[in-house]
C-alpha cells in the first residue's frame, strides 16, 4: 500500500485537517481553536502536509508546522522556525510509517531552506517517530511543583500540614518591592517587548517575546483561560507570568524577568496570590537546562519524575546547528508548545 504526501491548501482544507485532528483525540478542538492557530499568528501561517493512501484515496495523516520569531543566542540574529503542530494519524495507518514520512518531509523543507529549523514536543509515544525521521532530542521537559496546602486528612491535619508547607522554600521572605498587577482578558502592554529586547542576551536563544507574539499565544488563545501577572518598577516593565487555573491547580505558562531578584518577585507574588485563592499547587514545566530552575527550587518548587523530551532540527550546512540542537543555550517553556 502506497502513500503520497502532499502540502494542504489550509484556506479550503483547514475542515479536512480539523476532521483528522479530532478523530484521533479524545477532546475534540472546534474551529475557533484552528482559526487562531493556523491564521492568525503574528509570526506567520501555518504550514500542512496531507498523507493520502494512493489506492483509496483515503486520508491516512495530518502534520503541520507553525512560524515562529526565534532569537539565536550566537548571534542575536532573528529567524523563522517552525514548531510541528497537529501530527495525527488515523488509526489503521500507525505501523505503516506514515508519521515518520509526514514528519521526513518537514526536514526536508528545511534543508531547502523554507525555514531556518524546526522544533516541537511529542508525546512519549511521538518521540520515536521524530527521532527515525532525523530530529535530534534536545532536552527533557521536566515538570516542578510548589505545594501550597494539603488536600487529603482531616480538617487539623490540614491546617497544621499546609502551615508547615508555607516554610518549604524561601518565598516566604522575599519581599516583593515591584508593583504587581493581574491582567485578565486585557490586551499585553507594548512595553513587554523592550523587556525581551533588555533581557535577550542573557536567556540565549528564545522565541521572541514581544507584545504581538504574548498577546495572541496566551490572552486570544480560544482553549485557555490564561491569565497575566506583570510586574514594573518605576514605570518600567520588570517581569511576567502567564498561569492558567483549574479547580485548585495552576499551571504556569510562560514567564521573564529581568533579574533574579525579579524572579524571586514575580514568583513569590504569584505563591501568595494562589495562596489566597485556595490553589493547592503550582506546576513548572521548563527545558530541564533552563537558567532560571535552580532559582525556582530555592522557592520551594520540587521536580517531578514526569517528563516529556524536546526535539530540533536544523540542516548540517547551518552554521548555527551546533547552538540550536544544543539544550544549553534554550529559554524554553511550556508556553513555547504549539497551544
Amino acid at each position: 500500500m502506497g502513500i503520497t504526501i502532499r502540502e494542504a491548501d489550509i484556506d479550503r482544507e483547514i475542515d479536512l485537517i480539523r476532521t483528522t485532528f479530532n478523530a484521533n483525540r479524545a477532546v475534540p478542538a472546534g474551529p475557533a481553536r484552528f482559526r487562531w492557530l493556523y491564521f492568525d499568528n503574528p509570526d506567520g501561517r501555518a504550514k500542512a502536509w496531507v498523507a493520502l493512501d494512493d489506492r483509496t484515496g483515503e486520508v491516512a495523516g495530518v502534520a503541520a508546522v507553525l512560524p515562529r520569531r526565534v532569537r539565536v543566542a550566537r548571534d542575536g540574529s532573528q529567524v523563522i522556525a517552525w514548531n510541528g503542530a497537529d501530527f495525527s494519524i488515523n488509526r489503521r495507518y500507525r505501523t505503516m510509517g506514515v508519521a515518520v514520512k509526514l514528519r521526513r518531509v518537514a526536514c526536508d523543507a528545511v534543508d531547502r531552506g523554507e525555514c531556518a529549523f524546526l522544533f516541537a514536543h511529542p508525546n512519549n509515544r511521538m518521540l520515536p517517530v521524530q527521532l527515525r525521521a532525523g530530529c535530534h532530542a534536545l532536552g527533557r521537559m521536566v515538570r516542578h511543583a510548589k505545594l501550597l496546602r494539603v488536600r487529603t486528612g482531616g480538617p487539623p491535619v490540614r491546617a497544621v500540614a499546609s502551615a508547615g508547607l508555607r516554610l518549604m522554600g524561601t518565598d516566604w521572605l522575599v519581599r516583593v518591592r515591584h508593583d504587581v498587577e493581574w491582567r485578565r482578558g486585557l490586551v499585553t502592554p507594548a512595553d513587554v517587548t523592550d523587556l525581551f529586547v533588555r533581557v535577550a542576551d542573557r536567556i540565549g536563544t528564545a522565541i521572541v517575546r514581544d507584545a504581538a507574539y504574548l498577546d495572541w499565544r496566551f490572552r486570544r488563545n480560544p482553549m485557555d483561560r490564561n491569565e497575566m501577572l506583570l510586574m514594573r518598577s518605576d514605570d518600567r516593565v520588570t517581569g511576567y507570568l502567564v498561569v492558567a487555573s483549574d479547580h485548585d491547580v495552576a499551571w504556569v505558562r510562560d514567564w521573564l524577568a529581568e533579574s533574579p531578584d525579579a524572579l524571586d518577585q514575580l514568583f513569590s507574588a504569584l505563591i501568595r496570590e494562589m495562596r489566597g485563592r485556595g490553589v493547592a499547587a503550582i506546576f513548572v514545566t521548563a527545558l530541564e537546562t533552563h537558567v532560571d530552575l535552580p532559582r525556582l527550587g530555592r522557592l520551594g518548587f520540587v521536580q517531578r519524575p514526569d517528563f516529556s523530551t524536546a526535539i530540533a532540527y536544523a540542516p548540517s550546512s547551518s552554521s548555527d546547528q551546533g547552538q540550536l540542537l544544543d539544550p544549553v543555550g534554550w529559554y524554553m517553556t511550556l508556553g513555547d508548545r504549539h497551544g
